[in-house]
């Protein structure tokens, strides 16, 4: 696989426990203290760091930094998507209304 293959998919990897962990507490947790959101939030998080770690160090030498910043803004993007739909359940309309008009 390519080192923009690998960064990618661990990048999509990443971005998804990201979102998890940003956006689920608001569904799953929102009857309980923010810190325990802020707390299982961070747990979340520590996976999506164990991916975006290892994506960073295999595409700086030959992509650089801007590229990866970049690529992984898109990855959010694209992980941002599907959970808003599926998971949060909001009408696909306006998350793509937002996303290209607002964002």
């Amino acid at each position: 696989m390519s080192v923009l293959g690998k960064v990618i998919f661990l990048y999509i990897i990443s971005n998804s426990f990201m979102i998890m962990a940003w956006y689920s507490h608001l569904k799953y947790l929102n009857h309980r203290p923010w810190y325990v959101a802020s707390v299982l939030s961070w747990c979340i998080a520590f996976c999506e760091y164990t991916f975006l770690i290892p994506a960073n160090r295999i595409g700086y030498p030959q992509l650089g930094l801007p590229k990866l910043q970049i690529i992984q803004i898109g990855m959010s993007l694209i992980a941002f998507i599907p959970f808003s739909f599926f998971v949060m359940q909001e009408p696909i309309k306006k998350i793509i209304f937002w996303l290209l008009f607002v964002y």
